[in-house]
């Protein structure tokens, strides 16, 4: 059985928490968390003109790739790349 889990990363967007939830997947509080304040961490210093759109997207398809593998697991999932 497969799923596709979808996030959104903007400012305006629902937490990663509320975001797994509604989705219906199983996660970690404390690693969340972390990827929360990883995710506002990367939008201050975008908006702070120190990141480069390139190295945002770098950034954040590095961390986005860290929280699939952390539902996935969660979850007893494989991620299918």
């Amino acid at each position: 059985m497969s799923q596709t889990l979808g996030f959104h990363y903007g400012a305006l967007a629902d937490s990663l928490s509320e975001q797994i939830t509604q989705q219906g997947m199983k996660f970690n509080k404390e690693k969340v968390e972390r990827f929360e304040k990883l995710l506002d961490c990367l939008q201050h210093i975008r908006f702070g003109s120190i990141l480069t759109d390139s190295a945002y997207d770098a950034c954040l398809k590095k961390l986005h790739k860290q929280i699939i593998a952390h539902v996935a697991k969660e979850n007893n999932r494989n991620v299918i790349k």
